[in-house]
């Protein structure tokens, strides 16, 4: 799994905060990453199919700042995760109770349910942080929610009222709700390569011989069919130019036979 981001938050004048161990996110295999892995996209559901994915993350004991140039460590106390929106159909759980993660510990929120809704969704997280700052001078526990909304005297200070840094400590995860296309559990129609995938004007199917018909069928988002014929050859090349830039389901079929896939125009 792939660690999703080095974390860092609160500007104190010249203030940069990062753990200082090793924390982050480890979203499930499939997931895939914008440039700066700030954004994430989950596997893909399916609706009215079971979706049963997990996310995990490490938090450490500490979160070492550097003021003017002198490194000081604030002890990590403990998170709180209080809501992630799902799509209909679909909720979230936590590994421990209330979802109340503290310091050197492993946490998972794992998101099951089966969706009702085709569409993409941000599946936003909202928190509640503690850390102790003490070292700062401050002989007191600070809490602040992540989304940061101004409600803490102490870290609009910190911040200047610029809550980027804090707002940026959660990545943004997306899951994208496909039509269900009917898919039986036959056999995986063998040796398929699909390209150039993005396509710009055209795309390409390729599969192993079956001696036998085999129909290309493309689905937009919403479940409509949008390409629908049948070949008997190992290759068929699809015109796309007159496709809207977007995400498409493909199935290729035969009798006894399926593969399904996921396909994209950018023109």
């Amino acid at each position: 799994m792939k660690k999703l981001f080095t974390l860092s938050l609160l500007a104190l004048f010249t203030t940069q905060i990062s753990f200082a161990q090793d924390p982050g996110f480890y979203p499930p295999e499939g997931s895939t990453f914008n440039s700066d892995s700030s954004e994430i996209s989950l596997p893909d559901a399916m609706i009215d199919v079971l979706y049963n994915e997990t996310i995990s993350f490490y938090a450490s004991d500490s979160i070492t700042i550097d003021v003017a140039g002198v490194a000081m460590s604030l002890p990590f106390v403990s998170a709180v995760i209080t809501n992630v929106s799902t799509p209909a159909g679909m909720d979230y759980s936590c590994n421990v109770e209330a979802c109340a993660f503290t310091s050197n510990t492993w946490g998972e929120v794992t998101l099951t349910g089966t969706p009702e809704t085709v569409g993409l969704y941000s599946l936003d997280l909202t928190a509640v942080v503690t850390i102790d700052a003490t070292p700062l001078g401050l002989p007191m526990d600070v809490t602040f929610p992540i989304p940061y909304d101004g409600s803490n005297p102490i870290l609009n200070f910190a911040l200047g009222d610029d809550y980027s840094a804090i707002n940026s400590f959660v990545p943004s995860f997306l899951l994208n709700v496909t039509p269900y296309v009917g898919v039986e559990e036959i056999a995986a129609l063998a040796d398929v390569s699909v390209y150039p995938n993005p396509s710009t004007t055209d795309i390409t199917f390729e599969f192993a011989s079956s001696n036998e018909d085999v129909q290309v069928q493309i689905f937009d988002l919403l479940g409509n069919m949008v390409y629908n014929s049948s070949y008997n050859r190992e290759a068929v090349t699809v015109n796309t130019s007159n496709f809207t830039n977007g995400v498409y389901i493909y199935k290729l079929a035969t009798v006894n036979e399926s593969s399904t896939g996921r396909l994209i125009v950018n023109k």
